[in-house]
């Protein structure tokens, strides 16, 4: 069993798993870019969301400085009102 494995062979097998490793390194590090690129969308998209939900919560800010405190109440009591009507 020895003498099959010569030193010849040996080197022949070392380089086929460096080869078959760098194949797999290849692949790594595809993945790794793909999932890099995803993060940089993720994140621009995140960022547009922010801006985006920051505008609604000015506008909701202007709009009960706008109203008031009591014409907030006064909202709150007519649904209040109506949900009670409805449900009795």
């Amino acid at each position: 069993m020895r003498e099959s494995w010569t030193d010849d062979r040996l080197d022949d097998l070392s380089a086929n798993m460096n080869r078959r490793f760098d194949d797999v390194d290849q692949r790594f590090e595809k993945v790794e870019g793909a999932i890099k690129e995803q993060g940089k969308e993720l994140r621009g998209e995140i960022h547009t969301l922010r801006k985006d939900l920051y505008g609604e919560m000015v506008s909701i800010h202007k709009t009960i400085a706008r109203i008031g405190w009591a014409g907030m109440i006064t909202l709150l009591a007519a649904g209040v009102g109506a949900l009670v009507s409805v449900l009795f």
